[in-house]
C-alpha cells in the first residue's frame, strides 16, 4: 500500500477479507483451499480454482489465486510445500497447466515462482488503478516441460 492507492487498498481489504466474504468463498464449490498448520495454528494457505488463462492459449488450468504465509514463517519451505500441493492437485484433476498473477514489483514473489519453473506469459493492469501497478501472468506446464519462456516484451 502506498499514498496513491491507500483508499483503494483499504476498501478492497474491507470487502474481501471480512468474515462474510471469506465464508462465501469457502462455500463456493469451485474454490479449493490448501492449508499448512503447525500445532493447530494456520501458518499458510493457498486459494485455488479452475480457470482458463486466456493469454496463454490454454483453455483450462488451475489458478493460484492467493498464497499467503505468516510473515515470521517465510523462508521455511511453507510456500514451496503449498505450491507443490497446488501442482499435485492440478495433476489429480487431469490439468496440465498451472498459472497465477503476481505484481511485477513483487520481486520476491516473481523470483519464487521463477525458481519453481513458472514463466511470464502475459501482463494486465493490477487491482488498484491509482498506482497503475502491473500484474505478471505466470504459468507452468506440468508435463515435465520447463517454464514458459519470458517474452521480449516483458523483459524490462
Amino acid at each position: 500500500m502506498n499514498s496513491k492507492n491507500a483508499k483503494e487498498v483499504k476498501a478492497y481489504l474491507n470487502q474481501a477479507y471480512v468474515t462474510p466474504s471469506i465464508l462465501e468463498r469457502m462455500e463456493n464449490p469451485d474454490i479449493q483451499y490448501l492449508v499448512c498448520e503447525s500445532s493447530g495454528d494456520l501458518i499458510g494457505f493457498a486459494e485455488v480454482h479452475r480457470s482458463p488463462a486466456e493469454e496463454s492459449g490454454e483453455e483450462d488450468g488451475l489458478m493460484l489465486d492467493r498464497l499467503y504465509i505468516e510473515p515470521d514463517r517465510i523462508g521455511q519451505g511453507i510456500g514451496h510445500a503449498l505450491l507443490i500441493a497446488f501442482e499435485d492437485l492440478a495433476r489429480k484433476e487431469g490439468l496440465g497447466f498451472c498459472w497465477l498473477k503476481v505484481l511485477r514489483p513483487n520481486t520476491r514473489g516473481v523470483e519464487f515462482y521463477t525458481k519453481h519453473g513458472y514463466g511470464v506469459f502475459g501482463e494486465s493492469p493490477g487491482k488498484f488503478e491509482a498506482d497503475a501497478e502491473i500484474d505478471y501472468w505466470m504459468g507452468k506446464y506440468l508435463s515435465g516441460s520447463s517454464a514458459l519462456p519470458h517474452t521480449e516484451r516483458l523483459e524490462r
